[in-house]
């Protein structure tokens, strides 16, 4: 029975994790490309004040029940449920470790910016932020299948 909990909870918080890949992929990562630098630079610092916290809080508990459902899954490791259990936790963990290199120094960078200190550059901090952030999402959604082809076959 803890299997069963501990996958449910990992399922509806790795879809959290992956709802704001969709957000990203239907509507942020177009509208990004296409702004001017003072734009830029005001979404990003309000989506990452306003995000950041409750995100946070969603990839650390997705970790933690994804921890506990390899630690259940663990008495069959040849089992599909436990392979699985463990990609997605690989996964979540490189996209955290990604997060954590790439995105947290970007955010710091992009403070100092004022519509009179912008840097000549500021178009390769939008593009690496873009293909930083598809890379996190394949990874989290590459996760969440591998969630629920454990589901659907080794449960």
């Amino acid at each position: 029975m803890e299997i069963k909990i501990a996958y449910f909870v990992t399922l509806l918080l790795y879809a959290v994790v992956i709802s704001q890949s969709f957000v990203f992929l239907l509507t942020i990562s177009g509208v990004t490309r296409h702004m001017r630098a003072k734009f830029y630079k005001e979404a990003r610092q309000l989506l990452d004040k306003h995000v950041s916290e409750s995100i946070s809080i969603v990839y650390y508990a997705t970790l933690l029940s994804t921890i506990l459902l390899v630690a259940f899954t663990v008495s069959n490791p040849n089992g599909l449920l436990f392979v699985c259990s463990v990609v997605a936790l690989v996964l979540l963990i490189a996209d955290i470790f990604l997060t954590l290199k790439e995105n947290i120094p970007f955010q710091q960078s992009i403070r100092g910016w004022s519509p009179a200190r912008t840097p000549e550059n500021w178009s390769s901090y939008r593009s690496r932020w873009i293909t930083g952030t598809r890379v996190k999402q394949a990874l989290n959604l590459a996760g969440f299948l591998a969630l629920v082809s454990g589901f659907v076959f080794g449960l």
